[in-house]
């Protein structure tokens, strides 16, 4: 951080910059401001004041687990799809897609990880999103899914304790329900197979992908144990989930 700017390396690049440049002129409030390039050739964003997970509210932090930040984050996700719709011409145009699916028919800009650790809170309350880096075109769904696996904390030890259907189905079943009643959006029926499909896809292949090229993110994230923790909750997902929706 400098000043009120954040100065870090170029991750996602022109259309990114493009595409903050498009929300800022279409007056989307809480995201980045993207101000240029600085003399060392890093990305100058606009830093955006409140607290995000793990820099002020460490893990399990009321804010974090709440069903309040659950509609939040729905709410403020559909308020960025709703005006990123907008970019998606010139997103198609210049052939910003995702390439983990890039026959299914796009219908925003994606952030792709609206989880609850990208969040920023204001005395409580969702106030903005950070970290765009991984943004495309794609399927509002298909950002939805992740959100809401990210921020209705769709993990087995979200309960507390160890799963049983008859115990904690319910529990799930509110907060998935919660977040689609907030963001405006009908729940489908395929909901479930579509999160397992995000995580699958989206993460996993990703990872193992990115350490067959040799990629040292992938590489020491899969060390980590990234993967294996990321195969467990789709496995878990898959076993139960059908009984939330």
């Amino acid at each position: 951080r400098t000043g009120d700017t954040v100065r870090r390396q170029v991750k996602g690049g022109p259309m990114v910059h493009a595409y903050l440049l498009y929300l800022e002129e279409a007056g989307m409030a809480g995201v980045p401001r993207f101000r240029g390039l600085d003399e060392q050739g890093r990305e100058i964003l606009t830093y955006l004041p409140g607290q995000t997970q793990g820099h002020g509210l460490p893990l399990g932090h009321p804010w974090l687990l709440s069903e309040e930040s659950i509609a939040g984050a729905a709410v403020f996700l559909r308020r960025l799809h709703d005006v990123s719709a907008g970019f998606l011409p010139e997103a198609l145009a210049r052939g910003w897609f995702n390439p983990t699916h890039p026959h299914e028919p796009c219908d925003t800009i994606c952030h792709n990880d609206a989880a609850i650790w990208n969040f920023v809170f204001t005395d409580g309350e969702i106030t903005g999103l950070i970290d765009f880096d991984q943004a495309c075109a794609g399927q509002r769904i298909w950002d939805v899914a992740w959100s809401v696996y990210g921020t209705a904390h769709l993990h087995p030890w979200a309960a507390a304790e160890k799963y049983a259907p008859s115990r904690h189905a319910a529990f799930y079943k509110r907060r998935i329900r919660l977040y689609f009643d907030a963001y405006g959006l009908p729940c489908p029926p395929d909901f479930i197979d579509i999160v397992c499909r995000r995580i699958r896809i989206g993460v996993c292949d990703d990872l193992k992908n990115g350490a067959a090229r040799g990629d040292e993110t992938s590489l020491r994230l899969i060390q980590q144990g990234a993967l294996a923790h990321y195969e467990k909750v789709a496995a878990f997902i898959q076993a139960y989930g059908h009984d939330w929706i």
